[in-house]
């Protein structure tokens, strides 16, 4: 009687089964890839849109508190004058996220006693979280269209409300990022949701606040949006409007009714064409 061969047990994978298996997998991730990229940057958006309907919401109670006057886009330190300058936010000018934030419409955000310094990350109603965690540039026009970055705004250093400074020397002002811009102008008052208080416009130092009943058609005019600052229908200044979301190419946008939407930005006006002035109150 012959011997059964000899055989021997199999355990494991071949080479060529690992190969396979691997393939697969490769495979299976770059049909997947897309789809959850998309979907982080949806959920991006839906937090983007969260925050801006936060900051509408509070411009909103903000200005029923106050006969209807819209916060401005910011306030200057000369030919103080009621309601806000003298006696609600003292005698250093204000951006409209520090007059929200002292009047207690928002809750105070992380800050720095150092200009150069980016503030501990923390919740921050004002970064948008498809931003980029830094500095850029100034209240100019050289901003790059699809920067991501925030600009830095100065808060008056308040001890009571920002506590004893870390810095060696006495601090006149706190610094945070605003990853948000305004549909705004430091002059033509009275044709943007957002104005300096008072106007640059011909050495016009009188204070002059916007009324939410000047409105027209409040579900169309766009009020806050991704950028910085504000772009004084200017064709220059268009490239502070960022492209933030999906993949560079959409904005959101607030509008005075509290409804956010999604646009893209080479859509909106001003920002891919040379008539910015068209659109003086920046409707869709």
């Amino acid at each position: 009687m012959r011997p059964l061969p000899f055989r021997r047990d199999r355990s494991g994978f071949s080479l060529i089964e690992m190969i396979v298996v691997v393939a697969i997998l490769i495979i299976l991730l770059a049909l997947l890839t897309p789809t959850l990229t998309h979907a982080l940057e949806r959920a991006r958006l839906a937090q983007c849109s969260a925050n801006l309907r936060a900051i509408q919401a509070a411009v909103m109670q903000l200005a029923e508190d106050n006969d209807g006057i819209i916060v401005p886009l910011d306030i200057r330190p000369w030919n103080l004058q009621e309601p806000y300058q003298a006696t609600r936010l003292g005698s250093w000018a204000h951006r409209w996220s520090s007059t929200l934030m002292k009047e207690g419409y928002l809750p105070l955000v992380p800050f720095s006693d150092d200009p150069d310094v980016m503030p501990p990350r923390g919740t921050s109603v004002f970064r948008c979280p498809s931003g980029t965690y830094e500095y850029v540039g100034e209240a100019s026009s050289s901003w790059d269209p699809v920067g991501k970055g925030a600009e830095r705004v100065a808060y008056t250093h308040d001890t009571a409300v920002h506590g004893p400074s870390s810095a060696s020397t006495s601090v006149t002002y706190v610094y945070y990022p605003v990853w948000y811009g305004t549909n705004g102008a430091s002059f033509f008052v009275g044709r943007h949701y957002t104005a300096r208080n008072p106007g640059d416009t011909g050495g016009n130092k009188t204070p002059t606040y916007i009324l939410d009943t000047a409105m027209r058609s409040p579900s169309s005019l766009i009020t806050f949006l991704d950028g910085r600052f504000t772009h004084n229908s200017q064709q220059h200044a268009f490239s502070r409007v960022n492209a933030r979301h999906m993949r560079s190419t959409v904005t959101n946008c607030a509008f005075a009714d509290g409804h956010v939407a999604a646009f893209r930005t080479d859509e909106l006006p001003g920002v891919n064409n040379s008539d910015a002035n068209l659109y003086p109150s920046f409707r869709r």
